[in-house]
């Protein structure tokens, strides 16, 4: 068995938060990470001294068609390592060729990408209602034009007939009736219309029942001009944000180019998927094939909006707690569905390695709780290590400034102050110009009909 200067040498391989390997040679890395304290806690109690022995880029290992294994696996099984230094992921070949541990954590897959930004709302003057509201207000409005339309014609009816009683009066009444329903639905649509857009009636009903009708349309449209206009100004200082994927399926369908390690669990898991299902859509976006593979590479592109990462969600967030502990604030997002979920990642030795009897199960480990009058020891196993918290303790405590950039986008950006842009007002603008061009039609047909011979 391998070992140097009477220590245990273990294989790190690149995998925040758990081991990250930042420089120095392949026997004497520089490496820092949450599991140097678990290795502390295991390898301590059991008396062996240990040498991490890796390299930046090399990478937890595949099986080749001639039985080989690449990568750190490759070294274990040949036995110029003693076991890994970290928590991989467990697979059936893996699982074959190798001795694994009691798993130390729950993992998924997942992607990252740049983090979506405030961008201008053209369809901002509609957000203050919702679209059903919309829908009841026209439907409102529409019914309180027949309406109108309807109470005068009624009334206009009940005057010509008793106007028909008086002779003098015929002449007049019968002026009025012809073409009546079309002019009071032309008024009662400008009477509706202006009140809803607060300008001056063109005309004041004349019947005590359109009167009324008028008067509770000024009050509704006074409570819905208000409550639009309040609505607005909030609606346009904060407006839309598009998140580019949230999903496997939507990330396959995209067309996002997206950088993993090409020995990584989810690369080969994507070139062995259906080529139909949102995995197998996943491979045909992978840039990392004729690409660079190591990780500070593809980490330094994500961080410039360059490509998306797929990687464990570990991973993934120990991204987040570097970039916000650099630069104090959030530059990209997770999506919030994982994929291949759950695996376990476990420790790997040797086929018949002495260690592994040792480790798994770890001997009993005891600690000491002291509690007035009396001090207690407390009996646990490695598997305590796990079900106590201790592990997700020690993994949260290194990536602890990434909390802020795993909260909600929206629950963040609304905290933003911002100024309104021309692009906030591109819908208003649109209307006006519609209706602009709408009128210049209306008075083209116009034109076109007055001058026409039979019109004339």
């Amino acid at each position: 068995m391998a070992e140097q200067q009477g220590c245990l040498a273990i294989g790190g391989v690149m995998y925040m938060p758990h081991m990250i390997i930042t420089g120095g040679d392949f026997n004497n890395p520089v490496v820092k990470g949450t599991m140097l304290e678990v290795l502390d806690i295991i390898l301590g109690h059991l008396g062996y001294c240990y040498r991490i022995i890796g390299a930046a880029n090399l990478s937890a290992g595949s099986k080749l068609p001639n039985n080989t294994w690449t990568g750190v696996l490759g070294h274990v099984l040949r036995q110029e390592m003693n076991m890994t230094a970290l928590g991989l992921a467990l697979t059936y070949q893996r699982a074959k060729d190798l001795d694994v541990s009691e798993y130390l954590y729950l993992e998924e897959s997942s992607a990252a990408y740049k983090r979506p930004v405030l961008q201008p709302d053209v369809a901002g003057f509609l957000r203050p209602f919702t679209a059903y509201m919309w829908c009841s207000i026209w439907m409102t409005v529409i019914g309180v034009i027949l309406s109108l339309a309807l109470f005068r014609l009624g009334m206009l009816k009940i005057l010509s007939r008793s106007n028909r009683q008086e002779s003098d009066g015929f002449a007049v009444v019968r002026d009025e009736t012809q073409g009546a329903f079309r002019n009071h639905l032309s008024d009662g649509f400008l009477v509706t219309l202006s009140s809803l857009f607060s300008q001056s009636l063109p005309r004041i009903p004349r019947e005590d029942s359109t009167r009324v009708l008028t008067a509770l349309w000024l009050v509704a449209s006074l409570i819905l001009g208000t409550v639009y206009r309040s609505n607005l100004k909030a609606m346009l200082i904060l407006p839309r944000i598009t998140i580019p994927f949230n999903n496997l399926e939507e990330l396959a369908d995209s067309e996002v180019p997206v950088w993993t390690s090409t020995d990584a669990w989810i690369h080969k898991a994507s070139e062995k998927a259906p080529p139909s299902s949102a995995l197998g859509r996943l491979s045909r976006l992978f840039n990392s094939v004729n690409g660079p593979t190591n990780v500070p590479w593809g980490v330094a592109d994500l961080v410039r909006g360059k490509h998306a990462i797929a990687a464990p969600r570990t991973a993934l967030v120990q991204i987040l707690h570097e970039t916000f502990s650099k630069t104090g604030r959030c530059a990209n997002y997770i999506m919030s569905e994982g994929f291949l979920k759950p695996y376990i990642l476990t420790l790997f030795f040797p086929k018949g390695s002495p260690l592994k009897a040792k480790i798994d199960p770890l001997p009993q480990i005891p600690v000491v709780v002291t509690r007035k009058p009396f001090t207690k020891v407390v009996i646990f196993r490695i598997i305590r290590l796990r079900e106590f918290g201790l592990l997700d303790y020690i993994y949260k405590k290194g990536v602890v400034n990434a909390t802020e950039c795993l909260k909600p986008i929206s629950s963040t950006q609304s905290k933003e102050l911002r100024s309104l842009e021309l692009g906030d007002f591109y819908g208003v603008f649109s209307v006006y110009a519609g209706g602009v061009l709408l009128a210049f039609m209306i008075f083209f047909v116009e034109l076109m009909l007055g001058n026409h011979p039979d019109r004339r």
